[in-house]
């Protein structure tokens, strides 16, 4: 299954590298400050395929999820403008990194948040308050509020799921052992 995936992704990978557009040292698609491909009018990219200029540092900016939502917002925007023909109004992509957060195990993090580096239990507890903020809908979450606070005070499980092919005429044979062995007083007859 790794294999698959990682296949996967080396594909799509040669599928951006070999489009016919520019690309920066990491085989990413340039775009404009619009999220556009300048050689390709009405084309953009945005998330990991997309290499856009951060203008505070002239880097592109990170892979990251909060760079990637922020990008679809202003696709979106830039695309209704087109669509209804107001291109004065598109936005340009201008996004400061508000920091990095990351769970690292055993109720442990690490934190950078408007160039604050955090470590440990509040970093921790920092990730997880804001990933539980984010979550979109309430029932979602208190599930994860009820799963967090179990796994506080038990240890998490590790279970094997063992993938079944039944060879022919095994079925068959296991429907006799357990007709067989079955308690026929639980059996009620009509």
């Amino acid at each position: 299954m790794l294999y698959a995936s990682l296949e996967c992704w080396r594909t799509t990978s040669d599928i951006i590298k070999n489009l016919e557009c520019r690309h920066d040292t990491q085989q990413r698609i340039i775009t404009n400050d619009y999220l556009e491909v300048p050689e390709f009018p009405g084309v953009y990219a945005v998330g990991d395929c997309a290499s856009i200029t951060d203008h505070h540092t002239g880097k592109p900016y990170p892979q990251t999820a909060q760079h990637a939502i922020r990008e679809g917002n202003v696709l979106a925007h830039n695309m209704i403008s087109v669509i209804n023909k107001k291109e004065k109004k598109k936005i340009k992509f201008d996004y400061k990194t508000k920091g990095m957060m990351a769970d690292i195990g055993k109720r442990n993090g690490v934190a950078i948040i408007f160039g604050i580096k955090l470590h440990g239990f509040i970093a921790w507890w920092m990730w997880r308050t804001y990933y539980l903020a984010n979550i979109p809908t309430i029932s979602k979450k208190l599930e994860v509020m009820i799963d967090w606070t179990f796994h506080l005070f038990f240890k998490r499980g590790v279970a094997m799921i063992k993938r079944f092919i039944a060879e022919p005429g095994l079925i068959s044979s296991w429907n006799e052992e357990i007709t067989k062995n079955a308690d026929h007083s639980l059996i009620k007859t009509s």
